[in-house]
């Protein structure tokens, strides 16, 4: 009787390792497979060469060309129509990746949403 509890909570002990080890592996995909774009929101400040926009404490340099969303859908590239070149006092929402290269590393804006 004796051999056979022990003999089922060492089982159940194995199974449980596997359950667990799998789960870690799971987890592990997810996250690496998760989007580590960041949402930011600020005003930019926008001149015919150049469009900058501060959030969160960063600096954040807009390309001219970049994918953004527009009231008449999504842009591949472009200047975004929310970022002329006189500039604006409106809000835009931004999302930028972080970027490491040679020791340095900075934030790349990715999409604005003009919406």
């Amino acid at each position: 009787m004796i051999n056979r509890v022990t003999d089922r909570i060492g089982r159940g002990g194995w199974a449980g390792g596997l359950l667990l080890v799998i789960l870690v592996i799971a987890a592990f995909y997810v996250g690496s497979t998760r989007s580590s774009v960041s949402v930011h929101t600020g005003v930019p400040s926008s001149a015919e060469n150049a469009i900058s926009i501060e959030a969160d404490g960063w600096t954040y340099g807009i390309p001219l060309d970049v994918a953004w969303y527009g009231s008449d859908g999504f842009h591949e590239s472009g200047r975004p129509t929310c970022l002329p070149v006189e500039g604006t006092t409106q809000p835009i929402t931004f999302g930028a990746v972080d970027v490491s290269k040679d020791g340095g590393s900075w934030k790349a804006v990715v999409w604005v949403d003009c919406r």
